[in-house]
């Protein structure tokens, strides 16, 4: 073989390397630009592409809910939804509160009809599993998200809340796949369950002592109370934390 055909061959095996590096080098371009691409999106939609940022927000919604559903149980009588009340809710005009008053039942004809314990937790967690994948979903894409069935265990004591959300969900968005972990937990302080107690106590001493309270044992408990008369025979009872809570428990007697 010549030298001019070695020097051929050479410098064909140069132009193939340099043709080859050249077709690697656009196909790595474009697949840089689609990423980038697919990153900006990602970003400028607020999707949480990484596990620990899809956790950290459903820890966040199940903390946010939660503490909604205690400030409407509170001025609901026990009640999430006032259309669960066994017997519906009381709804007057309030001269002193100056606004309108809209509460369930504590004691009606004598009965005693606040919300067991039982109650409170169920409500809480039928709400938790109905709100939270709300919340989460939230400025996500629509078909973002596959969500299996959703489950929450409640559990209300004298000053703690202790939830456990089942919440099977994993993120998919073109080859975006990401599936964070299915169960989160949250105890949360709260008085919720000591209040079942002293509206209890009210209503038994009104059953017991034809509407009458004893105010002074109520107070013996270190909360305020307030009876705010809508006839003759029904009233709106609001109980107030001595400390920086306010009202923190209101409902209907009758």
């Amino acid at each position: 073989m010549s030298f001019f055909e070695k020097r051929g061959q050479l410098t064909s095996l140069i132009l193939v390397g340099i043709i080859i590096f050249i077709i690697l080098a656009v196909v790595f371009y474009f697949f840089s630009v689609n990423s980038y691409k697919k990153e900006v999106m990602i970003n400028s939609l607020e999707i949480p592409f990484k596990v620990e940022e899809i956790e950290d927000k459903i820890n966040f919604c199940l903390k946010k809910i939660t503490e909604e559903a205690i400030r409407t149980i509170h001025f609901n009588g026990g009640f999430i939804d006032l259309r669960n009340s066994p017997i519906g809710p009381l709804e007057v005009s309030s001269r002193e509160e100056k606004s309108k008053i809209k509460t369930a039942w504590g004691l009606f004809e004598n009965e005693i009809v606040l919300i067991s314990k039982e109650g409170l937790e169920y409500q809480l967690k039928e709400y938790l599993r109905y709100e939270v994948p709300i919340c989460f979903s939230d400025k996500l894409p629509k078909n973002s998200i596959k969500q299996g069935y959703v489950g929450a265990n409640v559990t209300v004591y004298n000053n703690l809340i202790d939830i456990t959300l089942i919440y099977p969900v994993t993120i998919v968005i073109g080859d975006l796949n990401v599936k964070p972990k299915d169960e989160y937990k949250l105890k949360l302080n709260s008085n919720l369950g000591e209040m079942r107690y002293v509206p209890n106590e009210i209503v038994k001493q009104q059953r017991e002592n034809d509407g009458q309270i004893e105010i002074a044992k109520i107070l013996s408990y270190g909360y305020d109370i307030r009876v705010l008369p809508v006839d003759e025979t029904t009233s709106v009872i609001l109980i107030y934390d001595k400390g920086q809570s306010g009202l923190i428990f209101m409902f209907g007697s009758k």
